[in-house]
């Protein structure tokens, strides 16, 4: 089933087959900018695989406690000399075993989201109008266990980045309202399952093309309820297919 709740779920599916290609667990796209001025500025995030309750949960404790558990490889990456152009690194290409599983981020953070290994790959281009230098930077990680990231795979991802960035521009667009925000920002499933419903999918419907149960299904439509202060389908469609409509 199509992801139609809104363009940004084009750009997950895309994703999301790229982590399966990789064998990855889970990652990230963002979207940034550096400013004449040489500012750097995160404008926007989707994630993109299997991100865990504990994962999730994790990262935003590290996004609260980022400055005193510092993520050594962010921190080498972004430091490098060909960071804000075409650049691809796995983990262990810019820091040393003994520094990822000695830091004190891998203890806090890492073991308990049940994440290791990790590449960051990113690519650029100069917006003409704004004339600031827009970064597509994208995270895959792989599950504790899991064997690390090879060259091979370093340079698929970053073959693949670079093939698609010409149409990331095209198809990601700037939330122009509180609820299309919203909708940008629902996890995956209840975004499959909000698409599902614009769709005119019943509940048994979305659960086979999910491969997932009646009942997990139900579930999520609660949340979307809950999520847009709905009582019903009907209102939860008036609240989101405008949105939809409007960015098609």
């Amino acid at each position: 089933m199509q992801d139609c709740a809104d363009p940004v779920g084009q750009i997950k599916l895309i994703f999301d087959s790229a982590t399966a290609q990789i064998d990855a667990l889970a990652g990230f796209l963002s979207k940034s900018s550096i400013s004449n001025m040489g500012q750097l500025n995160i404008e926007r995030i989707i994630d993109v695989g299997d991100w865990s309750t504990a994962a999730r949960s994790q990262r935003d404790r590290y996004a609260k406690d980022c400055d005193a558990f510092p993520d050594p490889f962010v921190e080498a990456f972004m430091k490098d000399p060909k960071f804000g152009g075409p650049f691809a690194a796995r983990r262990e290409d810019l820091i040393s075993d003994e520094a990822w599983y000695e830091s004190p981020h891998y203890k806090e953070f890492r073991i308990p989201a049940g994440q290791d290994a990790c590449m960051y790959i990113s690519t650029s281009f100069r917006d003409l109008a704004s004339g600031t230098k827009v970064i597509w930077t994208v995270c895959f990680v792989r599950a504790i266990g899991k064997p690390q990231f090879t060259e091979e795979e370093r340079d698929l991802a970053f073959s693949f980045l670079h093939s698609v960035e010409p149409i990331l521009a095209d198809i990601w667009r700037e939330a122009s309202t509180e609820t299309e925000s919203q909708i940008q920002a629902l996890p995956h499933r209840l975004r499959r399952v909000l698409g599902g419903i614009q769709a005119g999918l019943s509940e048994k419907e979305i659960a086979k093309q999910l491969s997932l149960s009646p009942h997990t299904v139900h579930g999520y439509v609660k949340d979307l309820y809950g999520k847009f202060g709905v009582r019903s389908r009907a209102e939860l469609l008036i609240a989101t297919l405008s949105q939809r409509n409007a960015m098609t």
